[in-house]
């Protein structure tokens, strides 16, 4: 599940929509470097060429962002192309190789043909039951703590170390940074207005918590999470509660975002007779948020967020009649 664990023209312009620049060296002296990590220290003895990004979508996202393009990076299983599309406007003419991290073992025989000189995975789900593996191909960057759990400020500061443009890491992050906060000082009637935000899958709602990537980047906007949701208790995802069918009301706020992967799991949701009786729903305040765009909130990265607030603000704006 990808929950689970301009506002910007000028920004979405700058960070969505240009071509990736050809990857210059890193700077003399950079390597070798070390980068430890919850599953193993990566020792990267010179600057990596060929880079392998096998976590889920930032790996590939922030290697990007830093103007490094993977030689191969993890199949995007959610969108048709295999890439996501703030990734894919990036890449212009180049063409990672795609692999299929779904299965229950990466490929590995497919990995090391790729001859990888750096093994990206800060955010691969399943890291800790073939981290040795891939460390026998390549050095491997884990996360610190987990996926979805280390901020995506730390794993770029992270990711830049291993690529050794460290000296590029601050001004990405201060740019996104900038994108969320100019949103905010643009859009003033976003503030203080009280939000929940939930994803659906296989028929579940999963509600975001304090704690949730997408919930900092919509409280960075300027909104509060409902109070009714902020006490619920954690499910087995991280920073995420569940909501049951007769539990419905808790999502009402004064705006109520939904994301869902299907049409028929919206309309599912929607025949609950709990859903018309919301106070979002009869004034229209309602949404659902497009998946591409509910993905790109979920996993914050210096090239999924610019492209989720572009197209979160202008929608939030006119739920709240603003």
């Amino acid at each position: 599940m990808w929950g689970t664990g301009a506002a910007l023209a000028t920004v979405g312009a700058a960070g969505c929509s240009s071509p990736v620049a050809p990857t210059t060296p890193a700077p003399s002296g950079a390597f070798p470097v070390s980068v430890p990590g919850k599953e193993g220290t990566a020792t990267i003895p010179a600057e990596p060429n060929r880079l392998f990004a096998a976590g889920l979508q930032r790996d590939a996202d922030i290697a990007i962002a830093l103007g490094v393009t993977p030689v191969a990076m993890a199949k995007a299983a959610s969108f048709t192309s295999g890439i996501a599309p703030w990734v894919e406007t990036r890449l212009g003419q180049s063409k990672p190789e795609l692999v299929d991290m779904s299965g229950a073992q990466p490929p590995l025989e497919q990995i090391a043909a790729l001859e990888p000189d750096l093994i990206s995975a800060v955010d691969d789900y399943a890291l800790a039951n073939h981290y040795a593996q891939f460390s026998r191909i390549a050095p491997t960057l884990s996360y610190v703590e987990a996926q979805n759990i280390d901020t995506w400020q730390q794993s770029t500061t992270r990711i830049a170390q291993a690529l050794g443009r460290e000296t590029q890491a601050p001004g990405v992050i201060a740019a996104t940074e900038g994108a969320i906060a100019q949103a905010a000082g643009d859009n003033p009637g976003l503030r203080g207005k009280t939000f929940s935000f939930s994803v659906v899958y296989s028929g579940v709602i999963y509600t975001v918590l304090p704690g949730d990537a997408a919930a900092v980047v919509l409280t960075q906007l300027g909104l509060q999470l409902a109070p009714s949701i902020a006490g619920l208790p954690e499910s087995a995802t991280k920073g995420r509660a569940q909501v049951s069918a007769e539990q419905l009301s808790v999502l009402d706020a004064d705006v109520t975002i939904v994301s869902y992967p299907t049409p028929a799991e919206r309309a599912a949701i929607e025949r609950n007779p709990l859903f018309p009786s919301l106070d979002a729903v009869k004034r229209g305040a309602y949404f659902e948020l497009e998946f591409s765009l509910g993905v790109a909130l979920a996993f914050p990265s210096p090239l999924a967020t610019p492209y989720a607030v572009n197209g979160l603000v202008p929608a939030l704006n006119r739920a709240l009649s603003l």
